[in-house]
This record gives structure tokens, sequence and C-alpha cells, in this order.
């Protein structure tokens, strides 16, 4: 036998009772036991969805330590317990601030000194600048001075000094030929004239030594010679011409590497002021994330240790240890969270099996799980459009808490939502009911006389509590066959 498929839902229903079976004569040869019937009642049908949901804030305001410029471990020095109640301005957590204040202080120190180089940077700039236009007119002064030394060596002075080799030669030649000839010219007069022996002698010393003289100048003025013509006037012509190459490449260089020179103080000065800046950026963060490592309350409210994820406190087991003293916290996490109690809702999980049941506006009643006396108003507000995991949606449920101020965030709380409800539903047994082999469509047999019966065509509604809703094919009184013949 096939019947109506139930809903894998939790329902419940408000409807009339079921018509018990007919009575049937047993005796022997009397007519035949007439089978049992139902009777189509009318009454009140409620389907309901029980949706298993969290209380949550409408306001939760995160707290993590947001920090710029900082490396340093956030450690915890005090921490708010987990369930306390604060003021906005309350301190939630103070860290140890001893690194941070002297890193604040050192990186001072080094503002302090790269402020003083960028001014002497500044001011040596402009003197460079000047400086080395006197070095390149001063170079190439030096150079067509070295040039025209050069010049004038090999034109002029190196010639004479030849010149002057020869003609001291010649005069020494000269002296000593004259000193003979004088020497010669004594002896012959001497011989002529009457003159004492000792006269004599003396002058004649006299002369011989002139000539000893002058035999003496010949070897200087040829050793003179030697030595400038093979010594001196090279090394002169040798040390002019590279002071010429010398004076030329310094003008080359103040022309030419000068500038760059130049060039490189002016991008050592950019770099300077660029270090600055960066670093009094980098002071200015640093402040900020000292301020940074008083945590504040952004709002009164209930400090949750960790972050709420879908009214969860997933984190909250990994959290609380860190916030002990000594404990370290990680910059931008989440390890905190100020919940508002008011206003608040229910955010709950809907299988994907009942997304044809519900929509926004529905009505119901909420039930929190510590109070489950309290029977709250609650609307169906929200479903998310895609799951959150497979096979689950997101809902939100309105629902007025303001009668349970021991009802916080983070409670557990089911949301029973009427998904639908009729207040004159037709219905009867739903194992009166009984589907065509391709389930599209089905029907209910009709008693008729001498045991027989008709078949008949339904439509079905909703099936709740064991009772099927008849929306087509039967009327208020009815009776049918409460099984199939």
């Amino acid at each position: 036998m096939t019947r109506v498929r139930g809903f894998c839902l939790s329902f419940s229903i408000l409807a009339g009772g079921m018509i018990g079976p007919g009575s049937a004569s047993g005796a022997d040869g009397a007519e035949p036991a007439r089978p049992a019937t139902v009777k189509v009642e009318k009454g009140p049908i409620t389907v309901t969805t029980t949706l298993k949901g969290i209380v949550e804030s409408g306001r939760m305001d995160e707290v993590a330590i947001n920090i710029e410029a900082s490396t340093l471990p956030l450690t915890v020095e005090t921490a708010v317990d987990h369930g306390t109640a604060v003021k906005k301005g309350d301190i939630l957590v103070g860290l140890d601030l001893e690194k941070i204040e002297l890193a604040i202080k050192d990186l001072g120190v080094e503002l302090m000194h790269a402020e003083l180089a960028l001014k002497h940077a500044d001011r040596e700039l402009p003197v460079l600048e000047k400086l080395q236009q006197m070095d390149l007119a001063a170079a190439e002064r030096s150079r067509a001075r070295s040039a025209e030394d050069l010049a004038r060596f090999l034109k002029t002075d190196r010639p004479l000094s030849v010149l002057g080799v020869e003609f001291n030669d010649r005069s020494a030649d000269f002296q000593l030929e004259t000193a003979e000839d004088e020497l010669a010219q004594l002896v012959k007069m001497y011989r002529s004239k009457d003159l004492t022996e000792e006269t004599e002698r003396m002058i004649l010393k006299r002369h011989q030594f002139q000539v000893e003289m002058a035999k003496y100048s010949i070897k200087l003025a040829r050793n003179q010679g030697e030595q400038t013509l093979k010594v001196d006037l090279p090394r002169r012509e040798l040390a002019a011409r590279e002071e010429a190459d010398r004076q030329s490449l310094a003008f080359e260089k103040a022309r030419d590497l000068a500038p760059l020179e130049i060039g490189q103080k002016r991008l050592a000065r950019d770099k300077l002021a660029y270090e600055l800046e960066k670093n009094a950026d980098k002071l200015a963060k640093l402040k900020r994330d000292r301020e940074s490592m008083v945590v504040r309350s952004p709002s009164d409210g209930i400090v949750f240790h960790g972050k709420a994820t879908h009214g969860q406190w997933t984190t909250a087991s990994g959290v609380s240890p860190r916030l002990s003293k000594g404990g370290v916290l990680t910059p931008q996490e989440v390890f905190m969270t100020v919940v508002a109690p008011r206003p608040a809702f229910v955010r709950c999980s809907v299988e994907e099996k009942d997304l044809h049941l519900l929509h926004p506006g529905m009505q119901g009643r909420a039930v929190p799980t510590g109070y489950p006396d309290r029977k709250l108003p609650a609307r169906l507000v929200a479903i998310s459009a895609v799951p959150l995991s497979a096979g689950v949606f997101d809902a939100r449920v309105e629902v007025d808490l303001s009668v349970t101020p021991a009802v916080l965030p983070g409670m557990a709380c089911s949301a029973r939502i009427v998904s639908y409800r009729k207040d004159d539903a037709l219905t009867v047994p739903e194992s009166a009911v009984f589907a065509d082999p391709d389930g599209e469509e089905h029907h209910v047999f009709l008693p008729g006389g001498d045991g027989k019966s008709t078949r008949r065509a339904v439509v079905v509604g909703k099936v709740v509590g064991g009772r099927a809703e008849i929306l087509d094919g039967l009327k208020e009184g009815d009776e049918i066959l409460a099984a199939k013949p």
C-alpha cells in the first residue's frame, strides 16, 4: 500500500480527532461487516518549523590592536575578564610599553642626527657648486700654463740650454788655449829679460796653475754639458710633458667628474631628506602604536573574549589564555568584542530541505534554552541566498527580548516559525489517502452499497501530525474508507 509521504519537519497540528471505525455485524448469516470509515473534518491546521539559533547582539564592537610600524611583541600586562561590563573609554588591555618607548626614544635621537646632517648638506651643496666652478677655471688656467711651459721649453729653453753647453765647451777650450799661449809667451819673455830667478818662478808658477785651472774647467764644462744634455734636459722635458698631461687630466676631471660628484652630493642630500621624512612618519606611527597599546573600550557593553562568527564565539577558548599576564597578542587580530546586550536578535541555521517552507515575514515564537517558560514573539526577517556550509543557510529572527534581561548574546535559543496556518482546513487521516504509482496524484475510497467502494481523486495539501489536508475532491462530513479495500 502506497500512502501520502510526510514532511521531514517538526510540526504541530490543531485538528479534530480521527473518526473511529464503523461498527460491523458479526453474526453468521447476517450482512457482511461494514468497512471502517472516517469523516472529513474541518478545523485549524498549523505547520511550524523549529530553527536552532544563538542570541546575537545588534551592536558588537570588535577590539584589535591595529599597529602601523612596530614589530615588537604585544605582551599583555593586564586584561579585563570575559563577561565584564564596561563603559566606553575603560581600559580593556594594558601592554608592556617599555620596549616601544625605548624605540621611540632611539628613533627620536636618530631624527635629530638626520636633521643636522640634512642642514649640513643643504649648506654644503651651494659652496661645493661655487668651488666646482672656481676649480674648473683654475684647472683650465693650469692646463694652459703647463701647455705654454712645454711649448716654451721645446722651442726656446731646450735650444738655449744646448747652445749654452756648446758655448761653455768652447769657452773652456778658449781659456785653456789662452792660458797655454800666455804661459809660452812668458817663458820666452823671461829668457830674454833680466829678471831674478825668484820672480820668474813666481810668475810662471801662477800661469802654470791657470793652465791647470783651464784644463779642469774643460773637464767640468764637458761633464756639465753631458749632464745637461743627457739628464737635465730630458728630465725637464719629461716633467713638462707630464705636468701638461696632469693639468689636462685635472681640467677634464674638474669639467666632467666634479659635476657628477656634485650630483652624488645632491642625491645624498635628497636621500637624507627622504630618510628623514620616512623616519619622521615612522616616529609618528610608533607614537600612535604606543597609544593603541593601551586598549580602551569603544562603547558600553559586555566584554567577550574572542570574535563572534555567526553568533558563535569560536575563538574565545584560544584567546583567553593569551590575555593573561605575559601572554602575547597578534596585531590586527580580534581578541575581544564589546557586546551591547540590546538590541539583540536570534541568528539561526536553516537546513536546505526547509527552505521551501520559509520566507521573510513569517511569525512565530522564540524560546530561550535557559528559560524554556518564556515564549517570546518572533519574526523571520532574512534568509541568506547562499549556504554558509553544505546544506545550511543563515537566517535572522527578530525577537522582543526587552522583557527578558537575563537572556544575553551568546545564549542558545530556538524559534518556532509558523510556516503554514489555516483555520478551516479539511483533513482526513494520512493513512486513508493513497498515492498513485507515479506519486504525483492521490486518491481516497468512498464506501458504497454491497461492500463496494468508489475511488475518488483528491488534491492533498499539508500533512501534519498524521492528518492530511484535502484541498480538493472532498467536503466536510464526507465519509471515506479508513483503509484501502
